[in-house]
Formats: C-alpha cells, sequence, structure tokens
C-alpha cells in the first residue's frame, strides 16, 4: 500500500509539473481562490458563533459558555491557520492583480476580525512574522502603499485584539 501512495505522489507531482508548464501560476491561483473562499466562509461561521445564534446543522458547533470561536474547524488555532493562509490568498490575488486593493483590504479586515476572534497567540506571532516579512521584501511589493496598508492591518488587528473582552462580553 506504502508503494500505491508514493506512486500517487509521483502522478500528483507530474500532473502540477505539466498544468504549471502549460499554464504558468494558475494553479496557484486556484489555490488561494479557495483557501480564501474557504477562510471568508469560516469567518462568517465564526461570527455567527459569537452571535450566538443557533447552529447550523453540521457546519458550527454549539459553544456556549467559551470564549474562543472556532467555526467549523472545532480548534481555534486550526481556524486561525486557516484565516492566516486566507490572508496570503489576499494578497496573492491583489500581487497578481486578480482582487481590487480595497476590496482585498476590507475582506483582511474581516478575516482579521476573526483571528482575533480565535484568541490564537500563534497566530499572532505568525501575524507579527509576516508583517517583518512585508517589511524585509518591500522592494518586491506591488507598490509603496502596499506596506502602509499592511501597516494599517496590523493597527486594526491590535484594536480588535484589545477590544476582544468587550466584543465577547456583548453576546
Amino acid at each position: 500500500i506504502n508503494s500505491i501512495y508514493l506512486l500517487g505522489l509521483m502522478f500528483a507531482i507530474q500532473v502540477g509539473e505539466t498544468w504549471e508548464r502549460q499554464s504558468p501560476e494558475q494553479a496557484a491561483d486556484l489555490i488561494f481562490i479557495a483557501v480564501l473562499i474557504a477562510a471568508l466562509v469560516s469567518t462568517g461561521l465564526q461570527i455567527f458563533q459569537w452571535a450566538g445564534l443557533e447552529p447550523i446543522g453540521p457546519w458550527t458547533l454549539n459553544v456556549t459558555g467559551q470564549s474562543r470561536f472556532y467555526a467549523n474547524m472545532a480548534q481555534p488555532n486550526q481556524l486561525a491557520s486557516l484565516l492566516l493562509l486566507g490572508l496570503l490568498g489576499c494578497s496573492w490575488g491583489v500581487y497578481r492583480g486578480k482582487l481590487n486593493a480595497k476590496l482585498a483590504t476590507l475582506l483582511a479586515c474581516f478575516l482579521l476580525m476573526g483571528v482575533a476572534l480565535t484568541e490564537s497567540r500563534t497566530a499572532w506571532v505568525n501575524l507579527v512574522l509576516l508583517g517583518l516579512g512585508a517589511i524585509v521584501w518591500r522592494k518586491k511589493l506591488p507598490s509603496v502603499r502596499y506596506l502602509w496598508v499592511v501597516m494599517g492591518l496590523g493597527v486594526y488587528f491590535s484594536v480588535c485584539v484589545a477590544m476582544l473582552p468587550l466584543l465577547v462580553s456583548l453576546t
């Protein structure tokens, strides 16, 4: 059975290489779009939980009495990782010219609100590292404003984290 897995891996690599040669970066575009959509839906479900609404069948779990919301992932740190991948999807979309910068900023705010609601310290560290990466590789960014938007999103996330106790008490 191990050989079957290795053959499947070899086949997947070959298909990916062929796809990349025929349509450069199309596979990456589709993967980032799919991850961004999944992250946005999960954030919507998370806010649904935060609002204290009834669970939607198998899509959300009942979280009464908890302050960490995890949508359909059942673990806040995993949701935070998905949301950070969604942020990278936003960035990729802007970088490739597939996503309007203003829309991407609004989507990033929505995702960052979700990251704050997870209360995942690992995600906070990853956000700091992403911000530092934007500073280090600023010459490769699409424009100078991109770095300012990243810094503004960092401030927005800090405000979300600071306001979190107040937000959780509202429900």
